[in-house]
């Protein structure tokens, strides 16, 4: 297959085919770790058992695995799994276990996971559509509700879900009317609907991608989002992009 100029949002081809292009993008996003700072700074993950649902390349395993006693990281794409293993072995990190499974298929013992972790992962399996029918919209959330289940059994007593999830209006963060045309809630309000479904508490953070130049800016967003933002990065000289997300937390009480 030719690599083409941009996904242009196919989230699916991106993480099945383009796994080096998403390890520079996942290295650039949230370059400030605000998102692991903040959950550092407000969750006890000493002697913990972490599960990093949805690992990509591992940017947050490698960073929780500083701090907790052991990472399972689940990811179902071969390639991305292979750039965490170089990782892991290049950096001699001993306490990741890297898993290859599917988030709607993982087995692993009751109440043997302290901490839950998921970035970006949920929504994708909600979608991004905003003209689905609601027949359509009721499978994925029945799907979700699923999995939520699968975890709560999953968690030790007073264990705890961590979900980032980008909030609304923030589609390629401040970049999304250029994205979009539009400011308009892209997202379906997805983390609103979770949240409440699910009893989670919401707390707002911004965050950024920092990028090294104008032209990195350009090739690792523009090919994410589409030649429009990518032509908008090179006019502009844009090499930082905020980015509004959503920590989602909830503690699972047993």
């Amino acid at each position: 297959m030719k690599k083409p100029i941009s996904i242009n949002g196919q989230w699916d081809l991106f993480y099945s085919r383009f796994s080096e292009i998403y390890d520079e993008f996942s290295y650039h996003e949230d370059s400030n770790n605000k998102v692991f700072n903040f959950i550092k700074s407000e969750v006890d993950l000493k002697n913990k058992i972490f599960l990093d649902l949805g690992a990509g390349t591992g940017r947050f395993s490698l960073l929780f695995s500083q701090l907790v006693k052991k990472v399972f990281a689940v990811e179902p794409s071969s390639k991305m799994l292979e750039i965490l293993k170089h990782k892991i072995k290049d950096k001699k990190v001993k306490n990741i276990y890297p898993i290859k499974k599917n988030i709607e298929n993982l087995k692993l013992p009751d109440s043997s996971i302290d901490i839950v972790f998921s970035s970006w992962v949920l929504s994708g399996i909600y979608g991004w559509q905003t003209n689905i029918s609601d027949y359509e919209l009721n499978i994925k959330k029945k799907k979700i509700k699923s999995i939520i289940i699968n975890l709560e059994r999953l968690l030790s007593k007073r264990g705890l879900i961590i979900i980032i999830e980008t909030a609304p209006r923030q589609y390629g963060g401040e970049l999304q009317p250029v994205i979009m045309g539009s400011s308009k809630d892209f997202s379906g309000n997805f983390t609103g609907w979770f949240a409440k479904k699910f009893n989670f508490k919401i707390i707002e953070k911004e965050t950024i991608f920092n990028f090294d130049s104008v032209d990195k800016a350009a090739r690792i967003f523009g090919f994410v989002y589409g030649e429009k933002v990518k032509k908008y990065i090179s006019k502009e000289k844009i090499k930082n992009i905020k980015m509004g997300v959503r920590i989602m937390i909830k503690e699972i009480k047993k």
